[in-house]
């Protein structure tokens, strides 16, 4: 299991990406846990014999979210989403994206619900508005260059 960890731990480790060091581990019997806002460290670590994926697996999750994730929890777990949401704040796309990797496992079922249909909404809230921008912007640029053929 050390030795796992090592590797995982260890940043770049040759040509193996840590899904086929994963793999591995699972083939040799060790269970793999999946991220968890009240379980899992920065970093992969060891679990009731298996590993613990670290919060900075997560792809766009950051020392400093991690760090916010870890000084929060410090003063006792997280009971729902809502309550982690009111504790750490983190943009939505990071709560989205934790909660995609099921790292809110473990809380109520509605309040995850509701927090993955929020940040879902906010997040296409956000893409509409820019592709609106850029649909004027573009309308305004045809707009010029039919002025000057005339």
């Amino acid at each position: 299991l050390a030795f796992y960890l090592g590797l995982l731990n260890a940043g770049y480790v040759g040509s193996y990406p840590k899904s086929v060091i994963l793999n591995e581990a699972k083939r040799m019997g060790f269970e793999v846990l999946g991220p968890h806002i009240n379980y899992s460290h920065q970093d992969y670590t060891a679990e009731n014999g298996g590993i613990r994926i670290g919060l900075l697996a997560l792809n766009g999750l950051g020392p400093r979210f991690c760090d916010r994730i870890l000084y929060e929890r410090d003063k006792g777990p997280f009971t729902s989403v809502k309550t982690f949401c009111s504790r750490v704040n983190l943009p939505q796309e990071i709560i989205l994206r934790l909660s995609l990797a099921g790292a809110f496992v473990g809380v109520p079922l509605h309040e995850r619900m509701n927090a993955e249909q929020k940040a879902w909404r906010k997040a296409q809230s956000a893409e509409r508005k820019r592709k609106k921008r850029h649909a004027l912007c573009s309308m305004r640029s045809a707009e010029r260059g039919t002025k000057n053929l005339e």
